[in-house]
């Protein structure tokens, strides 16, 4: 007899789609979207439609492997997890002994997203006082950029884009990573709304969208800054939001901004002053301008500054208090639970040091490190693809 559970999908996505999976003697069998999902609506992306296949994959590793071999011959021998344990406590508890904890890096990230998955290993390692690893590969530049303006505001929902009269896909290529926000663009369309794509190449989001400006790698922050002067200087502004709400815009305003007109920005982004101006124009007439923005921009040395101006955009013509309005920074970061009952901060020892894992390489081949790292500990990520 078949049955139909619901469930979630646990890839690293922030969607976090609702599934219908149909089981059969208990194996899964079928998978499904679950139409009354409020953002993913049904519609699953090709790795996650036939899910089955990969839980009951033959390859799947269903027990600890050890080495038996040199390293990259790729011979292993399974072994119990009890072993698998004691081998891995006797190793640290060695070099606990002979070098600190320090010696001991974890690596993880967002191999399975689930919120125990994802946070199970951090007690683990801030209890033992291990080299702790700041977790900076995807998007935290954009999320501290945001925070930096918006302090604790949670990001306009992404539903609310369905009353938008002009969406920007900034830095997004939506048909690649966030499908589901298409059945709120179509919606908006249908409703009048024009969409407009903002990438460093032509996506096939980009050939969807009803313009593409396409500024140079890096410079998105100038592009914004041009926009924002062209609203100042054509009296484009929400000067009641601004008095009301927004700290810091007429500094922003007399110093900076200034310096930006769209011709010193079409040097710096190489578009054309005049399509500048003109999509400044258009989001300054707008009766609800909705920006959806992704992570690629911030993933230059200048990221949070970029994400910082264009979450200035919004405040700039009002758009956070009107209905359709504002910005989407990311759909993930729900406030529904309390984290930290697993993750377990408070364990967390005062002055251990910290390794961002983008260096990692120079880290594990750092002789001047002290503690050298001596143990690796990698769950839940794949190094040898995020940083070759």
């Amino acid at each position: 007899m078949n049955e139909i559970k619901p469930s979630v999908c646990p890839y690293d996505c922030p969607d976090c789609c609702g599934l219908l999976v149909t089981v059969q003697d208990g194996r899964a069998v079928h998978i499904a979207g679950d139409p009354n999902h409020p953002f993913t609506r049904g519609t699953l992306c090709p790795k996650m439609a036939h899910y089955e296949r990969t839980v009951h994959a033959k390859g799947r590793i269903m027990t600890p492997l050890k080495r038996i071999g040199k390293k990259g011959e790729g011979r292993f021998k399974p072994i119990s997890w009890e072993a698998a344990i004691a081998e891995i406590a006797e190793h640290w508890q060695s070099i606990i002994d002979d070098f600190g904890a320090e010696a001991i890096l974890p690596y993880s990230y967002a191999g399975t997203m689930g919120t125990i998955g994802y946070s199970a290993g951090h007690p683990l390692f801030y209890k033992l006082g291990a080299t702790s690893l700041d977790r900076t590969i995807c998007a935290p530049a954009k999320s501290r950029g945001y925070r930096d303006v918006m302090g604790a505001t949670l990001p306009t929902a992404p539903q609310e884009a369905q009353e938008s009269d002009m969406i920007i896909l900034w830095s997004i290529s939506m048909l690649a990573t966030d499908i589901h926000f298409r059945h709120d663009i179509e919606i908006a369309r249908q409703r009048g709304a024009r969409i407009y794509c903002i990438d460093t190449y032509r996506t096939k989001t980009a050939d969807c969208a009803d313009a593409f400006l396409c500024p140079r790698p890096g410079t998105d922050g100038a592009l914004a800054l041009a926009v924002l002067h062209v609203l100042a200087k054509e009296g484009l502004c929400d000067r009641a939001f601004l008095r009301r709400h927004v700290q810091g815009a007429e500094a922003l305003e007399r110093k900076i901004l200034p310096r930006y007109t769209p011709e010193a920005a079409a040097d710096i982004t190489g578009i054309p002053a005049e399509d500048i101006r003109s999509f400044a124009r258009a989001y300054g007439r707008a009766r609800a301008p909705f920006i959806r923005l992704g992570s690629g921009q911030s993933r230059y040395t200048n990221g949070s500054m970029t994400t910082r101006l264009i979450t200035c955009l919004p405040a700039f013509v009002g758009a956070y208090a009107k209905k359709g309005g504002g910005l989407l920074t990311s759909a993930s970061g729900s406030h529904a639970f309390d984290k930290s009952i697993i993750r377990r901060p408070d364990l967390e020892r005062p002055g251990v040091r910290h390794i961002n894992m983008c260096e990692l390489g120079h880290a594990l081949n750092d002789a001047s490190l002290t503690p050298p790292i001596k143990a690796l500990y990698v769950y839940s990520s794949n190094p040898a693809c995020t940083v070759p």
